[in-house]
This record gives C-alpha cells, structure tokens and sequence, in this order.
C-alpha cells in the first residue's frame, strides 16, 4: 500500500517518529496502529461499559453514604501541590 502524504505533513510524522525512538516513519504508524487497535478493543463493548459505571456508581455512592469521602478544598490544595512540583 501506498500512502501518498503533503512534503511537509511527512517531514512532521518524521519528526514525531525520530522523538519517539522509531527508527522511520513507517515504524511509528505500524506501532499507532497497533495501540489504536489494543485500546478499541479495550472501549468496544458497550456491556461491559455499562457494568463498570454501574459498579462505580454504586461504591461512589457507597462512599458518599457512609461518610468516606474528602473536604473539596483539601483536594484542590491536593491539585495545587501537584501543580507546584511539576
């Protein structure tokens, strides 16, 4: 297959795959590829979808009722500290 590309769109995806320790371009789009085909078969049942969130609503709210849960402003001061050391 063949791929034809702008010069500088190609000199771009060059730059990316030399960054990101490919040896050549056509490394670099093998590996997207590949991780684009890993994480859709990770999102692509929507059953399954469905019993996560259900699951995680009920330990939220679980947490919510029992009173395991965190002051808002100690989790922004959390965020800041965060911030600050990056």
């Amino acid at each position: 297959m063949v791929i034809q590309l702008p010069e500088e769109r190609l000199k771009q995806i060059e730059a990316l795959a030399r960054e990101r320790g490919y040896g050549n371009a056509t490394d670099y789009v093998l590996a997207l590829i590949e991780a684009d085909e890993e994480t859709s078969d990770v999102i692509d049942d929507p059953e399954e979808d469905a019993i996560d969130l259900e699951a995680n609503f009920r330990e939220a709210w679980h947490q919510a009722m029992t009173g395991q849960t965190r002051p808002i402003e100690e989790l922004w001061a959390e965020l800041d500290r965060e911030d600050e050391e990056s």
